[in-house]
């Protein structure tokens, strides 16, 4: 086989795998692009709601972590970690309690956004995620009264319904027309 005929192989093999590889790289790339736009996605949700963890945003946010960052087993550790220490709270401990549960899971998902970032090539410190981020004292105040008025709400709705149920109740109505005969000073019979 001469020179002529290698480079005339060559070049109907270029032809041929040129574009096939350009296209299997311009993929490659586009596939690559994609993921770390998911991930930004997720860590910048993260970042940007880190003082506000009930809001849906947050939350949302947090529940892709196990979806784009599935090939980092760190973060899934740690988020899973943070899951688990989020479902031990719950609206009927005292203040104190879950003051102490937020606590902690503030310093893990600020561990879990450092693995983020670090995935990401950010620098950011753990103390700098656990403690930045900025919130507006009215938001929480406001929360905090939408709270207090959710629950009062409740409250008296469930007063109501006992207090109805009881009125409803045969055998309540007789020991209360006998209770208000004795407050009119009649004699029940």
């Amino acid at each position: 086989m001469n020179s002529d005929t290698l480079v005339g192989f060559a070049i109907i093999a270029a032809t041929l795998l040129g574009p096939i590889l350009a296209v299997l790289v311009t993929r490659w790339n586009d596939s690559r692009r994609d993921q770390r736009a998911r991930k930004m996605f997720v860590f910048r949700a993260l970042m940007r709601t880190r003082r506000m963890p009930y809001s849906q945003e947050h939350v949302g946010a947090l529940n892709l972590v196990e979806v784009d960052f599935n090939d980092c087993a760190r973060i899934i550790e740690i988020f899973k970690e943070l899951t688990e220490c989020l479902k031990s709270g719950s609206p009927h401990l005292s203040s104190q309690e879950a003051e102490t549960i937020n606590d902690r899971a503030n310093r893990i998902k600020a561990r879990m956004l450092g693995e983020m970032a670090k995935n990401l090539h950010y620098k950011f410190g753990e103390i700098d995620l656990y403690e930045g981020g900025y919130i507006p004292s009215v938001w929480t105040a406001n929360a905090d009264a939408d709270r207090a008025v959710r629950d009062a709400a409740s409250q008296l709705f469930e007063m109501l319904t006992s207090h109805l149920a009881r009125q409803s109740d045969p055998n309540n109505q007789e020991t209360i027309r006998r209770s208000s005969m004795k407050s009119d000073g009649k004699s029940p019979e």
